[in-house]
């Protein structure tokens, strides 16, 4: 199974979840996914929550959720419980995981996106290109979180978005 087929197929279990409602897809799966961004794909999936509850109801409801999947899950909380790390381990070797981070009381630009897989669509609040654009810059210039490929992302999306909207979406 490859791995985009993996990844979308638990987007879409987690789409059908009571707290879907409440997560927020980032990241380079949401620049995949949502914004056809061609680049190296990610093995992980990375949400924002508003607060941590969401995160202690996804914990409740991942028990039906784990049972349509072939992988065992640890959760690893951290960041002082402002995030959460879903490890999925299977027994073929495809590992990945989902991050959850609480953002409370901080603004940020979403949209509805609709993702298309075999099973059916996958409608799904994601983080506006500019927010997206904005968050990897203030990664590469931050030291603890930078990453090359945060480059090559911004390169490729820097020319799609409103400068205006891309300023205002800074976060520091």
């Amino acid at each position: 199974m490859n791995t985009v087929y993996l990844i979308k197929n638990i987007l879409y279990l987690i789409s059908q979840m009571q707290v879907a409602k409440d997560l927020y897809l980032e990241g380079g799966a949401a620049l995949s996914f949502v914004y056809k961004i061609k680049r190296k794909f990610s093995d992980d999936l990375d949400f924002t929550v508003p607060n941590y509850k969401v995160i202690k109801i996804f914990k409740e409801e991942y028990h039906s959720f784990v049972k349509k999947t072939e992988y065992y899950i640890e959760f690893l909380d951290m960041f002082d419980k402002n995030s959460l790390r879903l490890n999925f381990i299977s027994k073929e070797a495809r590992d990945f995981h989902l991050d959850f981070t609480v953002v409370e009381n901080k603004l940020f630009d979403w949209c509805w996106a609709k993702i298309p897989t075999q099973k059916g669509d996958i409608v799904i609040k994601t983080h506006t290109l500019e927010d997206i654009t904005a968050e990897k810059i203030c990664g590469i210039l931050s030291p603890d979180r930078f990453e090359y490929k945060d480059i090559v992302d911004i390169n490729k999306t820097v020319s799609r978005v409103s400068i205006a909207k891309l300023i205002f979406n800074f976060k520091f």
